[in-house]
């Protein structure tokens, strides 16, 4: 198998849905990779990793009940700092 990080999204939920690998290793694959390279590129204004786990997790236990999860489960997304997140502050340092 390839590395999870350049699976597609489509191989990503396909492979959390059939078992053959687990929400939670594709967000650990996808943490580790933006630790690797975020330094170098600074795309990642503000990362929730435990956030992230916890969600991972969550969907792990849903389709280890039998919940159908959705057809994007454990595709990794990000989010422009110009969106609203719920739980967190905006943060854009321009006074609006």
């Amino acid at each position: 198998m390839s590395k999870i990080w350049e699976m597609t999204g489509s191989d990503i939920a396909d492979a959390v849905r059939s078992r053959r690998l687990s929400a939670t290793e594709v967000t650990q694959a996808h943490l580790a990779r933006l630790d690797e390279v975020n330094p170098m590129i600074n795309a990642v204004v503000d990362a929730f990793p435990e956030e992230a786990l916890a969600s991972a997790r969550q969907l792990d236990e849903q389709i280890a009940n039998g919940e159908e999860p959705g057809p994007l489960c454990s595709v990794p997304v990000t989010i422009k700092v110009n969106v609203e997140q719920n739980g967190h502050a905006r943060q854009t340092g321009c006074g609006f």
